[in-house]
């Protein structure tokens, strides 16, 4: 049996796993019309589907490898001149990453950040930048080429 459906998206994100739901959720924190696709009956790709030893095995070692610097592209920095101090980026910081005093500029522990991008996508200021500050200074929502 086939069944056609289309759908008007920014984003396609193709496998329901822990990655592929992390990045629909991205891009849909971020405007963007997502539609996530799976073939197995849930979400959560093997750390539901029986290989959880084996996933929880390779976590660490694939943070340090990807997000540690080990091909790892992405980085966030709070801009100096837009951060107001709010604290809204460190109470949701997961990694509990992020730093400061009430009214002055917070700072992102490098080390500490886990790549998530949720100080990013909570800023309300535009004070979170990817990459180095000197680089990116503006938030610009592109749609990904499919």
């Amino acid at each position: 049996m086939t069944m056609e459906k289309r759908f008007q998206t920014d984003v396609l994100v193709a496998g329901g796993g822990v990655a592929g739901v992390s990045a629909a959720l991205t891009a849909a924190r971020r405007g963007l019309r997502t539609l996530l696709i799976e073939s197995q009956i849930s979400l959560g790709g093997l750390a539901t589907h029986g290989s959880v030893n084996r996933v929880a095995g390779m976590v660490e070692s694939y943070r340090e490898r990807i997000f540690k610097g080990g091909g790892g592209k992405v980085a966030f920095f709070i801009l100096e001149d837009k951060c107001i101090g709010c604290g809204l980026c460190a109470r949701r910081c997961p990694a509990d990453a992020i730093s400061g005093e009430k009214r002055q500029l917070h700072v992102i522990d490098q080390d500490r950040c886990i790549k998530c991008g949720e100080c990013y996508s909570v800023c309300k200021f535009d004070a979170v930048s990817r990459n180095h500050p000197s680089l990116v200074a503006e938030r610009v929502a592109e749609a990904p080429a499919v």
